[in-house]
């Protein structure tokens, strides 16, 4: 749905069983400084494959297994970046509407139509919801969502990715960590098709924390979300170490294939879902077909050929310096997270199989669009979306490959309600960053006030310890809450004033009085925090005109005055 033919292949030429790239703005798409590791499997596959993808990118399809696979991920990503208590079938459902909402917005000539609207929402639920069979959300102690790894070398070579999710374990009597990937195809059987694909994503993954971080994860897992199937990835030296050769040897062959502006042809069982196969001269010679039924014809393509292929080069893939054989290598994984069913099994949900929640069901019909024109419905302002991937378009690179570009575009800012983070940075004008922001110039308006040096040691100190009170007493009231983006922590800043206007901040006095501070200041903020629930849930007090006349002391105003006198 909404998918465009592929727009014919510029800037690009056979050369035997080699494709030549022609033109700088095709090379400006293939040449990175860094390598991740979808882009490290498509040089063990078929490189030729990899330049298609990056020159002719896919329109959108709303309803393609990788774009049901990023809406269910971004799901899980923003619901655990909640609260433990809030990590429910029902707040993944709210996210999972509210979603729904901004693709209605994005995309109104297929998400109004309120039948697409209601089968988007069961196939996504289908796809995410097997996480609350697999473990309790509430339990996973999160340390981040997205963790973005870059400027950092792994087996010597710069690269770039996105960890779905680390968390705090226990294990083997140690604490640790534990990286998590989510897939929502079938699982892949370590040395299926030569491979470990998966296995090896995981391992890079593992390595850049252990840069990163000083220690290795204790434990990596891929968690195959929609088939219920939890998979444990080894990260001992007999895996590691060729999974950082491979690595390494991707890295080298990218830059060779980029100097010789020439990436090599490598048949293999997905040759027919890809957009060269009309015009491959390799696929053609070994009879591989279009299996989708919408790859652009030869002509469409309109790549010239400079050499034809011959029969030498064929038998021995000889051509372009000794690239370009054309039978895969022993470790040869496809560059898609979804591959296609036939090979994988890789089916569209069938309801028999995986029941769709009946409040899913309920909550899409309340929330559908009820005529073409109903595409712009706002979003709910007081449901908490996390953070947003708005804006983002689906990839099927599993690390997200295409993060380089986030810096080039130009600056977006998401509606406040719909996320903290946009196109990678803070959205500005999200809750979070008045939540920030708001701290940070309290500590300015404190340090001012009170004659002290405003710099920004004394300012990044002071915003930090008001961020701990304010986090501290955030999670007392609401069992763990420490979201920026929630109203918890407006409540909680707007009493962090009130603690500052009672209780004197210590300036110029010892560690053990900003530490006592820091501890009264947290358990005031919980004070008024408990009062205002109080006061909400059962109203005011029959005693309070008694109360106030026992436990207060008169003070020496001209009204007192003139009362006592």
């Amino acid at each position: 749905m909404l998918r465009p033919p592929r727009p014919a292949a510029t800037g690009l030429a056979w050369d035997g069983n080699r494709l030549n790239i022609t033109s700088d703005d095709v090379m400006a798409r293939v040449d990175r400084p860094y390598l991740s590791v979808s882009t490290s499997q498509a040089m063990a596959g078929c490189p030729a494959r990899f330049v298609a993808d990056k020159s002719m990118p896919e329109g959108v399809d709303l309803f393609s297994p990788s774009s049901l696979g990023t809406a269910a991920h971004t799901i899980l990503e923003r619901l655990y970046q909640l609260g433990p208590k809030r990590r429910d079938r029902r707040t993944a459902t709210s996210i999972m509407l509210g979603l729904a909402r901004e693709l209605t917005e994005t995309y109104p000539e297929v998400m109004s139509d309120p039948v697409t609207y209601h089968r988007w929402c069961e196939e996504v639920s289908h796809r995410y919801g097997g996480i609350f069979e697999m473990e309790d959300p509430a339990e996973v102690q999160t340390l981040y969502t997205e963790r973005k790894f870059d400027g950092v070398e792994v087996a010597g070579v710069p690269a770039m990715g996105f960890i779905d999710r680390q968390e705090e374990i226990e294990a083997r009597n140690k604490v640790g960590s534990r990286v998590v990937d989510y897939k929502f195809g079938k699982a892949k059987k370590a040395g299926a098709y030569g491979r470990d694909d998966h296995g090896d994503q995981l391992r890079i993954y593992a390595e850049a924390v252990r840069i990163k971080d000083g220690v290795l994860p204790l434990e990596a897992k891929v968690l195959y979300v929609t088939h219920r199937q939890a998979v444990r990835v080894p990260l001992g030296p007999k895996y590691m170490k060729p999974t950082l050769a491979k690595f390494s040897q991707a890295w080298t062959d990218l830059r060779t294939y980029v100097d010789q502006a020439s990436f090599p042809t490598r048949t293999s069982p997905l040759c027919g879902w890809c957009p060269l196969v009309n015009a491959c001269p390799v696929a053609r010679a070994e009879g591989k077909v279009d299996r989708v039924g919408n790859a652009p014809s030869e002509v469409d393509l309109g790549i010239p050929t400079l050499r034809p292929m011959t029969s030498t080069s064929i038998a021995t893939g000889a051509t372009g310096g000794g690239y370009g054989s054309t039978s895969a290598p022993e470790y040869a994984p496809d560059p898609y997270d979804e591959p296609p069913a036939d090979l994988y099994d890789e089916v569209p949900p069938d309801p028999q199989d995986f029941a769709v929640a009946p409040e899913v069901v309920a909550a899409a019909a309340a929330f559908a669009p009820t005529s073409p024109g109903a595409g712009d419905i706002a979003p709910d302002p007081t449901h908490d979306m996390g953070e947003s991937d708005a804006g983002r378009t689906a990839q099927p690179d599993d690390d997200h490959d295409e993060g380089e570009t986030m810096s080039t575009q130009p600056w977006r800012e998401a509606k406040p309600w719909e996320g903290s983070v946009v196109d990678g940075h803070l959205s500005l004008n999200s809750y979070a960053a008045t939540a920030v922001f708001g701290t940070t110039e309290l500590a300015v308006e404190a340090l001012h006030d009170a004659g002290q040096p405003v710099s920004p040691a004394t300012v990044g100190a002071l915003a930090s310890l008001f961020a701990r009170v304010i986090s501290e007493a955030q999670s007392t009231v609401t069992d763990g809450d420490r979201d920026w983006q929630s109203g918890a922590n407006t409540r909680m800043r707007g009493a962090l004033r009130t603690v500052i206007a009672t209780v004197p901040i210590p300036f110029g006095a010892s560690s053990d009085d900003w530490n006592q501070w820091s501890t009264v200041a947290t358990r005031r903020c919980v004070s008024i925090a408990t009062v205002a629930l109080n006061l909400f849930n059962n109203g005011p007090s029959a005693d309070d005109v008694m109360v106030l006349a026992e436990k207060t002391t008169p003070v020496a105003t001209p009204a007192t005055v003139r009362r006592i006198a």
